[in-house]
């Protein structure tokens, strides 16, 4: 099958990057030709295909661009021509035979859903965030969970400055998503994959028709023969460092527990922030690692570690780093929402606390860490889940079956 694979990067910056290079190497490897489609940027891998991809700028670059240059990204935000006819090009040079939608809102924008609507090709959307009716992706504002907007009251975007703090960013966000909503461009997709029922119910109370999703679990696998760590003594957070993620709870849980070290390992836009916490605070037990990554120090790291924390505050697709932490056979203390919610079982595959509440949390930890049998123990039984229920094989099989049922849907629309 020829398979036209499209994301805002071609470069590895979230989970929804991983789930769509995975995507790409399990097809692959299976003998499907895979034709990426993405905004060109400068830190991009190699691909034969980069001459179609439009011009991408990073948004930390945005702010030193000429006027004309922001006026420009800010149309394409809303809808971009050279994302259309770029596709359109690469589309008669190769004839996909189906397309698989990633991130694409506010960059490749829903022209890319437009022309492959009118090609014919059918189009499979795979959601790894809420953008399509939250501007800031993540259904949380200022410190707490937000759906304004889920109903289709997009002007809040603009009210609260949730994608930023730039009203242009706001503003484009609002305007697209009420193109989008007006135009009615998610007719065109013929299936939504989420990653559990919960975001199910969530993208169907936003209009999405639940008879076009399905539930597509994360490609991942476990390498079986590897040994289980030893317990170690710190207390592991990793991930890209925004609030959204639950940060600060976990800061305000660790000052409370001066005798546990704990580490956090990332990088992100609320590192400044963190490190000013944990110096107006006084926190003597947290150390912050921005250096390393999973194939350079950080997989020690963990593997050295009591557990892992996953405090996030928003509803999460399927978080990567729960999967990993879960795959090595390590314990986790994890907030009761979104992805996490679907995959850990309260006291036998991890210990749950209530998302933003560093109180609970706090007891969450400590009482883990006071009985390391239960710790290995839990993480024995969260690496034997993660085997029983996640492989490669299963996500390539569900995903060729999706495939398959959305050429039917669009040969039937013929």
């Amino acid at each position: 099958m020829k398979i036209l694979n499209i994301n805002k990067y071609y470069q590895h910056t979230s989970g929804g990057d991983r789930f769509f290079f995975d995507t790409e190497n399990i097809l692959s490897s299976l003998g499907h030709e895979v034709i990426p489609y993405c905004l060109d940027y400068r830190n991009n891998y190699e691909t034969p295909f980069s001459k179609y991809f439009p011009e991408g700028i990073p948004g930390t670059d945005t702010n030193n661009q000429p006027v004309l240059k922001k006026v420009k990204l800010f149309l394409n935000g809303i809808y971009s021509f050279e994302a259309k006819n770029g596709l359109a090009h690469l589309i008669s040079e190769s004839s996909p035979e189906i397309a698989h939608l990633h991130i694409l809102h506010y960059t490749l924008s829903s022209s890319v859903i437009d022309i492959l609507h009118s090609k014919g090709i059918p189009i499979v959307f795979s959601l790894h965030d809420y953008r399509i009716f939250c501007a800031g992706a993540y259904l949380y504002r200022q410190g707490h969970q937000c759906q304004k907007c889920i109903n289709g009251h997009y002007y809040n975007a603009i009210k609260y400055r949730c994608d930023g703090n730039s009203i242009g960013r706001n503003i484009m966000a609002t305007i697209g998503n009420y193109i989008y909503k007006f135009t009615d461009v998610y007719d065109k997709v013929d299936l939504f994959t989420v990653p559990h029922d919960g975001m199910m119910e969530l993208m169907a109370q936003a209009g999405i028709p639940r008879k076009k999703i399905r539930v597509l679990k994360n490609p991942f696998s476990v390498n079986e023969e590897l040994p289980l760590p030893s317990l170690g003594e710190q207390v592991t957070f990793f991930g890209y460092l925004s609030f959204h993620k639950g940060i600060l709870t976990l800061l305000k849980a660790a000052a409370n527990l001066p005798n546990i070290p704990f580490i956090i390992c990332g990088k992100g836009e609320a590192l400044n922030e963190i490190q000013a916490f944990i110096e107006r605070n006084k926190i003597k037990n947290v150390e912050i690692d921005t250096v390393s990554r999973w194939h350079n120090g950080l997989k020690n790291i963990l593997a050295s570690s009591r557990f892992v924390v996953s405090p996030s505050e928003w509803p999460t697709p399927l978080e990567y780093s729960t999967l990993e932490t879960m795959s090595l056979g390590k314990a986790i203390v994890a907030s009761r929402i979104g992805g996490n919610a679907h995959i850990i079982k309260d006291g036998e595959t991890g210990i749950f606390f209530e998302p933003g509440n560093s109180g609970d949390l706090e007891r969450a930890i400590n009482y883990l860490y006071s009985r390391p049998e239960l710790c290995e123990q839990i993480g024995k039984n969260a690496r034997n889940e993660i085997i029983q229920n996640f492989s490669e094989d299963a996500f390539y099989q569900e995903l060729i079956n999706i495939y398959d049922e959305a050429i039917d849907l669009r040969r039937n629309q013929i």
